[in-house]
């Protein structure tokens, strides 16, 4: 099938139903919503047409009593409602994990200028973020003196990571 929407004749044909059977079938199955054109008529999408088998299947084929059939229908339908939700689950841990960044670590505070100085106070330098390896981020010290500044950097990389999950 290659077109987007059939008419209530072409899906009658096509499955071998009378249209008030297709009529009564999206009475009674809530997840049959069938689209109108401007004129009102009814379009089915392949979907509609695929659940309308399932239907006709079920009822007919199966013994299934109209109840039956939704019943056995929402149970599908939350099987693969739990089946997307782990898939979806899945592809936002592989994201996370490529998106995780390295250990935070601390950042001393200001780094002497002359190398002298630095043996002397024995603080090693410490790279910035944009030397920093990938996946790696330095934090600012806690202190109560910079606790806006750490607050501010808090929230920038936090947005990085959630915007490299998206």
């Amino acid at each position: 099938m290659n077109k987007l929407y059939f008419s209530s004749s072409e899906v009658s044909a096509m499955l071998e139903l009378e249209p008030s059977v297709l009529r009564f079938w999206e009475d009674q199955f809530g997840q049959l919503r069938i689209k109108r054109n401007r004129a009102g008529k009814r379009m089915y999408r392949e979907k509609d047409i695929e659940l309308i088998r399932t239907i006709k299947q079920l009822t007919r084929d199966e013994g299934y009593t109209i109840a039956g059939a939704k019943k056995k229908l929402q149970e599908s339908s939350a099987n693969r409602g739990a089946e997307k939700a782990a898939r979806t689950a899945e592809r936002a841990d592989r994201a996370a994990e490529k998106a995780a960044p390295g250990p935070v670590q601390a950042d001393p505070g200001p780094v002497p200028a002359d190398r002298s100085e630095q043996a002397a106070s024995g603080v090693e330098q410490v790279a910035s973020d944009e030397e920093a390896a990938p996946g790696e981020r330095k934090a600012p010290l806690a202190d109560p003196s910079s606790q806006t500044e750490l607050i501010q950097w808090l929230r920038n990389h936090l947005i990085e990571i959630r915007n490299s999950m998206d």
